[in-house]
């Protein structure tokens, strides 16, 4: 996923949709990047989920929706 100042409700959903399909099947730990650790992965998934359905996507939380973006890649990397 390319960083946008916002991305659509599409986008949202479809990112929503994963975390939700996958919570599951989700480590309880994970670490995303040598600077970024998950100590409780599902209960930080659960809080995307329920941010992502509210629907907010401008450029405030861009940044923030676009690191969930690069975390469901890196899950699916991981297998998950």
């Amino acid at each position: 996923m390319e960083y946008k100042t916002s991305y659509s409700k599409e986008e949202m959903k479809e990112l929503a949709d994963w975390f939700e399909t996958h919570l599951d099947k989700l480590p309880k730990s994970f670490q995303m990047n040598p600077s970024t650790r998950f100590s409780d992965l599902p209960k930080t998934v659960h809080h995307i989920i329920e941010f992502l359905k509210l629907g907010k996507n401008d450029v405030t939380f861009s940044g923030q929706i676009y690191n969930w973006f690069i975390l469901r890649d890196k899950l699916i990397e991981a297998g998950y």
